[in-house]
């Protein structure tokens, strides 16, 4: 008999937050072109908080070399994307592990096809094969074919 649903909710949230980065991520690439006299919309953002604070437009302008630490748009946007393939990777990992622990697949279903969805967007070929893992994973957990599941 299935119970309770900690670690399921836990994969269904972790995967809608990384299926809204994903999109955000996928938008990105998608629509923007990247122009370099353009206004920076993060550092704008981060001055506006007043977390940075941004050059002053009156005084000379030099040009430096963009470090990992640098606070530019394309930071931002890898940043996002990092963080997109993690969370993808832990809700499909919690969701097979609360199937696992055999907890209600109402909520752990929703939190693999949520991390499957973000990873597909992202790149289409590891997310065909996340599914195709998941989908093995859990035919194998449900015939009994893993030790440690009754």
């Amino acid at each position: 008999m299935r119970n309770g649903h900690q670690f399921g909710a836990t994969s269904l949230w972790l995967g809608a937050l990384s299926l809204v980065a994903a999109v955000v991520v996928f938008e990105i690439d998608r629509y923007s072109i990247f122009d370099p006299t353009a206004h920076p919309v993060v550092l704008n953002v981060l001055d506006h908080l007043g977390v940075v604070r941004a050059p002053d437009k009156s005084r000379q302008m030099m040009l430096t070399p963009a470090y990992i630490t640098s606070v530019n748009d394309a930071n931002a946007v890898g940043f996002l994307r990092l963080h997109v393939w993690w969370l993808a990777a832990w809700a499909i990992g919690i969701a097979i592990w609360a199937e696992f622990k055999k907890e209600s697949t109402l909520y752990l279903s929703a939190g693999f096809i949520f991390g499957y969805l973000a990873l597909l967007l992202l790149n289409p070929l590891i997310g065909m094969a996340a599914l195709a893992v998941g989908a093995v994973a859990v035919v194998l957990l449900r015939q009994r074919w893993v030790s440690g599941y009754r």
